[in-house]
């Protein structure tokens, strides 16, 4: 049950941050896209450096977002350390969810990248970056379904011990 609970947040996220949900968090100081009407304004979050370290933004408000960060990063990392599954194992063995978990991580990772990080005409051509950040999200996607459908059907404990 933990471990369908954790799938579901993480979906949840993902889906936050596809329809870039993060952006209604924004600060009015120019540091996002969506400009004063932002619903948290003047107490937004952006995820940029430049909002981090800009002097001109109170301490308290860069404490108290950097801790509901803490505790979101806390609540995803502590279901898969309270479970212990054994990863390798599950991977020796060919246990498919696993497999494909792995490759929606990884597949999705890859896609914030050729998002944000070497994408939008920075390093490769901006329609060539769009086409592989879209299609490696949807890939990813998949791969996540399928893994929450075959835990559905069978889940952790009942391949963990087997």
């Amino acid at each position: 049950m933990l471990n369908f609970m954790w799938l579901m947040m993480l979906s949840i996220g993902a889906a936050l941050r596809e329809i870039d949900a993060h952006e209604m968090l924004n600060p009015r100081d120019g540091h996002q896209k969506l400009g004063s009407d932002a619903p948290l304004n003047p107490y937004g979050v952006s995820f940029k450096l430049s909002w981090w370290l800009d002097g001109d933004v109170h301490p308290l408000l860069k404490l108290g977002w950097g801790s509901v960060l803490l505790l979101c990063v806390a609540l995803f990392a502590a279901p898969p350390l309270l479970i212990r599954a054994p990863v390798v194992r599950l991977l020796r063995r060919g246990d498919a969810p696993t497999y494909l978990f792995l490759a929606a991580v990884g597949c999705l990772g890859f896609a914030y990248a050729a998002d944000d990080l070497f994408g939008r005409g920075q390093f490769f051509h901006e329609a060539s970056t769009v086409a592989l950040e879209e299609s490696l999200e949807l890939v990813g996607s998949i791969a996540f379904l399928a893994s929450l459908v075959l835990t559905l059907r069978r889940p952790l404990s009942a391949r963990v011990g087997a």
